[in-house]
């Protein structure tokens, strides 16, 4: 089992933020998510939800570096 850090997107605060969370890699762009914060914030998926993840830059300086983004449930 391979656990790797996918971010998570916060639908709920003004400017674009994603929250960093420990998942199980399943295979290919796969991931099912191994925990969640106990309060605040709210995020786009749930612990236990299984994802589609993509490498995104998240932010637009030439110094932030690709991070693993869940943006799709995966059935």
């Amino acid at each position: 089992m391979t656990i790797v850090t996918v971010h998570i997107y916060l639908p709920e605060e003004a400017v674009d933020c994603w929250y960093p969370v420990q998942a199980e890699h399943l295979g290919g762009d796969r991931y099912r998510i191994l925990d969640e914060p106990a309060e605040d914030p709210v995020l786009e998926f749930h612990k236990g939800d299984v994802v589609r993840c993509r490498l995104k830059k998240l932010g637009t300086d030439v110094t932030f570096t690709d991070e693993l983004v869940a943006y799709e449930i995966s059935n």
